[in-house]
C-alpha cells in the first residue's frame, strides 16, 4: 500500500518507472564509479542504456521495488532481490525472459550490439553478486531465504529528508513478511542510514574482478531481525 508524508508518495514500482529510476543513478556519481568501469567500460551513454534495461528486467521479474515521488517525479528508489533459500548463486543468473516479459521491456527495440553490452554488464554483475553472497553467508542465518538490496538511491536535492529510510523500510517489511534475512554492501557514507534502520555491521565485502584484482571494499550490512522497523 502506498504511504504519503507531506508531498512525498512512496509506492510499489512498476515497469513504467524504469526510466525515472535510471535517471536517479545517471544523475549520481555512481555511473562513473570504478566498479561500473569494470562492469561496462564503454562510456556514460551506454551505461545509461544498460542500466535502464537492468531496471526494466528487475521490474518485470518481480523484484521487490519501491519508488518515492514528488509531484509525479521519481526522487528515490529501493530495489531488493529475493532468493528463496540461503545459498551461493551461480556466476550467471537466469536472464531469459518470457515472450510477455520481452514485450514489456521492449526487448526487440535493442540492437544486437546493445544486447551484447547489456548481457556483458549483467553477467559481470552476477559474478560480483555471487561473490558478495558467498562472503555474506557467514552473517546470514543458515538455510533461510534472503533479500539482497541491489539499489538504494535518493536524488541529491531530496537527501537527508527521511526518504531513503522510508524506502528502505518498505523493502525490509516485505523481507520480514517473507521470513527472509536481508543484506547489502554499503559505503561508509551509507552506513549510518542502515544502522538507523536496524542493520548490523558485518565484515568487509571485497569485490574482485575475474582476474582477482580488488575493485572495491564495502561493509556487509545485515538484517536478521526487524524489531526496529
Amino acid at each position: 500500500m502506498a504511504t504519503t508524508d507531506s508531498e512525498v508518495l512512496i509506492r510499489r514500482a512498476t515497469i513504467n518507472d524504469a526510466k525515472g529510476i535510471n535517471s536517479l543513478l545517471a544523475d549520481s556519481f555512481s555511473l562513473s564509479f570504478p566498479f561500473y568501469n569494470y562492469l561496462l567500460p564503454k562510456g556514460q551513454s551506454n551505461r545509461e542504456l544498460v542500466f535502464e534495461y537492468w531496471h526494466k528486467e528487475a521490474l518485470v521479474m518481480n523484484d521487490i521495488a519501491y519508488v518515492a515521488t514528488i509531484n509525479g517525479k521519481i526522487v528515490g528508489a529501493s530495489i531488493g532481490r529475493y532468493r528463496p533459500a540461503s545459498f551461493v548463486p551461480s556466476d550467471a543468473e537466469n536472464h531469459e525472459l518470457s515472450p510477455e516479459q520481452k514485450i514489456l521491456v521492449g526487448y526487440d527495440d535493442y540492437t544486437h550490439e546493445q544486447m551484447e553490452m547489456i548481457m556483458t554488464f549483467l553477467h559481470n554483475f552476477d559474478f560480483c553478486y555471487a561473490d558478495w553472497a558467498r562472503q555474506a553467508q557467514q552473517y546470514l542465518p543458515s538455510g533461510t531465504p534472503y533479500v539482497y538490496i541491489r539499489g538504494m538511491n535518493v536524488s541529491e536535492d531530496h537527501q537527508k529528508k527521511g526518504i531513503g529510510l522510508k524506502l528502505l523500510s518498505m523493502v525490509l517489511k516485505e523481507a520480514k513478511a517473507l521470513g527472509a534475512a536481508t543484506f547489502l554492501e554499503a559505503s561508509p557514507a551509507g552506513t549510518p542510514l542502515y544502522l538507523k534502520a536496524g542493520a548490523e555491521k558485518g565484515g568487509i565485502l571485497v569485490t574482485k574482478d575475474r582476474e582477482g584484482n580488488v575493485i572495491m571494499e564495502e561493509f556487509c550490512m545485515v538484517w536478521r531481525n526487524y524489531d526496529l522497523i
